[in-house]
């Protein structure tokens, strides 16, 4: 009996060991229910909603604080399960929208899963909300908008896991996590933009992205600290057309971009190491840029083919001296690799910091491509861009077309025509005077102009680059103060009525960086660039023509008599020359126009003649025995004219001809 008794005593204090510091602690968060009808915890920390009311409809606004005895409380967490119940699980789905309250900080696991009647999800303005856990908004089918603010690192796992009608979400600069699934089944997604704070996306069953049948455009350029798109990241996304890779990255994942069909080029960085098995096997990749001058790894079974990393009907370009490609795994795809002069690296970043202040870069931006095909007589341009045209992402700088206002036009913004452009040096320095508020400093000047000229930043490039540099950000401007810049800067005038409009988003919540994105996405700043001869990187077209300087019609007609071999007939060079000035084509889309015209090709030069040409197109020179040679070896070995013309269209040479004409490369 003893022995019993001592066995009962020891289970007891057991008990009393773990029960007892539970018990002070749902002591100290004492559970009320608010004014409201809500019910809350109440703490040191502030009041966590514990559980809406069921019954409600509409529109529902999370409290920024609540009186309790007297005293305020911040509501700074939405609890666990804070808007489900699994047992009745229609007792929330009248609600129709959310509103964050700004003292929020965290949303717990499935706080409003299966709200099946919520199209819109928004944060106060001033929200202080870092972080989204798991399944917080699963299963809310109707959900088509989400605004999240600024300050939020991190989006759990699932998080929006299968909202199907989803369709515009902004994610903020600050988020430096996204976990597996969380955006899982979001059919109605068409654009994701991350940015440069990110450092991981989840691993797990289920790819961050998967099946997000709608998406069309990937951006990461400004990822520069995301090494790794891990496996099934993107894997059944059957819509996406173009993706921008994160400049650092060195790993992709098994089974990444599975299925993804309508996928049919990519550009990987030159510090890719790693890509997975199956990656891109099935998916519509015809033509993939690696930098990497070594190969990276990959995955090749000829007995399993559906393992390895690329489809055998890949088309690869590497950089000339690039090694590894003809060797191990990579012997399977060895003939379809073609080497070339002159790729430089899609990096995020600048290899040499401007000395304007810190007005960086922060975008490797792509060359405009043509939206009209001009008509040269027997010349007939083919639209095809050259290998150093990187993919545009559909809406610039990862700004959404559906979360992006556009400029109302001026009434001064109807269709005109302009002389010839001022020039990219005169673009930079109006940058250095209306958002810095000084003259260009030589070698920072120098800079901005080689990168547009050699790498393709566009204005949007330049812009962002000197509105978020320490230098203008320093200024620590009012918002009036920087919508007035903004006006200045995108439409060249002062501000208008509209001025109110912008405000008002910004006391909204909205972040400078959708604001800039807005006044990118605008006519207005289409027109000015164009004047000054830059591509404006944004998808509204201008509503003027610049008629083509003599500088222009000499490119073009410099085209008929190096690779035609004859003096232009006059509706062509007009067409061309016109279609030069207004960036609706780069040089080396002209070019390609005149190399694989009907009348070029019927003319049937021999591989001697062609590459000759070539020379006196891209250098403005006879051959050199030695690179002559070399490009012979390179045609009778079985390289494609396609490929040679590629590699003399990315030399460095090409690029200087085209800068001292004006012309974007």
């Amino acid at each position: 009996m003893r022995k019993h008794s001592g066995i009962l005593i020891l289970i007891a204090t057991m008990l009393l060991t773990f029960f007892v510091p539970f018990t002070a602690v749902r002591i100290n968060a004492e559970v009320v229910t608010g004014t409201d009808g809500n019910t809350y915890q109440i703490s040191s920390s502030g009041a966590s909603l514990d559980k809406w009311k069921t019954g409600v409809s509409g529109a529902v606004t999370i409290p920024d604080s609540i009186t309790y005895k007297g005293q305020t409380y911040k509501v700074w967490k939405i609890n666990n399960s804070a808007f489900y119940d699994p047992t009745n699980p229609n007792d929330y789905t009248k609600i129709t929208s959310i509103t964050i309250g700004k003292n929020v900080q965290t949303i717990e696991s499935h706080a409003f899963d299966s709200c099946t009647g919520i199209t819109k999800v928004s944060f106060k303005s001033g929200s202080v909300c870092t972080t989204i856990e798991n399944d917080a908004f699963a299963d809310c089918t109707s959900l088509t908008t989400v605004t999240l603010p600024e300050g939020l690192k991190k989006i759990g796992s699932s998080a929006f896991v299968r909202c199907g009608k989803l369709n515009s979400i902004n994610i903020p600069s600050s988020v430096t996590e996204i976990g597996f699934s969380a955006f899982l089944q979001c059919s109605a997604l068409t654009s994701i933009s991350l940015s440069s704070s990110l450092t991981s996306l989840g691993s797990g069953v289920t790819g961050v992205f998967e099946q997000c049948t709608s998406l069309k455009t990937v951006d990461m350029s400004m990822c520069s600290r995301l090494t790794t798109i891990p496996d099934i990241t993107f894997k059944q996304c059957s819509a996406l057309t173009n993706v921008s890779f994160p400049p650092a990255l060195t790993t992709i994942g098994s089974h990444a971009f599975e299925n993804c069909s309508s996928l049919t080029e990519i550009r990987l960085p030159a510090t890719i190491k790693t890509i997975g098995e199956a990656a891109f096997n099935s998916s519509g990749v015809k033509n993939a840029t690696i930098l990497a001058t070594t190969a990276p790894t990959i995955s090749y079974d000829r007995g399993a083919q559906n393992k390895n990393s690329f489809k055998l009907t890949t088309n690869f370009t590497v950089p000339a001296n690039a090694t590894g490609y003809d060797s191990g795994k990579w012997i399977g795809f060895s003939k379809r690799v073609s080497y070339v002069n002159g790729l430089a690296p899609a990096t995020a970043t600048p290899t040499t910091k401007p000395s304007s202040g810190g007005a960086t870069p922060t975008t490797k931006p792509a060359t405009a491509t043509p939206t009209t095909k001009p008509s040269s007589g027997n010349a007939t341009p083919t639209r095809r861009p050259s290998a150093t045209v990187t993919p545009k992402p559909t809406t610039p700088g990862g700004s959404r077309a559906t979360a992006t206002p556009t400029p109302r036009p001026s009434s001064s913004g109807s269709s005109s025509s302009s002389s010839s452009n001022p020039g990219v040096a005169d673009f930079i320095e109006r940058l250095y005077t209306v958002a810095l508020g000084r003259a260009s400093d030589p070698y920072g000047k120098a800079d901005w102009v080689n990168r547009v000229r050699t790498q393709g930043y566009t204005g949007a490039d330049l812009a962002r680059g000197f509105l978020f540099s320490d230098e203008f950000l320093g200024k620590n401007m009012s918002d009036s103060a920087f919508l007035d810049v903004l006006y200045m800067t995108f439409f060249n005038r002062a501000a208008d009525s509209q001025k109110s409009y912008w405000q008002g988003l910004l006391n909204q919540g909205w972040t400078k960086k959708q604001v800039i994105d807005g006044f990118i996405n605008s006519t207005e700043w289409a027109n000015l660039c164009l004047t000054y001869g830059i591509a404006s990187g944004t998808n509204c077209p201008p509503n003027i023509v610049i008629q083509p300087s003599a500088d222009v019609v000499a490119f073009a007609k410099r085209l008929y008599t190096t690779c035609l071999g004859r003096n232009p007939d006059t509706n062509g060079l007009n067409n061309w020359a016109s279609a030069l000035a207004n960036m609706q084509i780069s040089g080396s889309e002209a070019a390609h126009g005149f190399f694989f015209s009907a009348e070029f090709i019927n003319a049937g030069h021999s591989d001697s003649e062609y590459v000759t040409r070539l020379y006196r197109t891209f250098m403005g020179r006879e051959p050199d025995q030695g690179g002559y040679n070399n490009w012979m070896s390179a045609l009778s070995s079985g390289q494609s004219r396609e490929a040679v013309f590629q590699g003399f269209a990315g030399s460095a040479e090409w690029a200087g001809i085209c800068a001292e004409y004006g012309i974007l490369k």
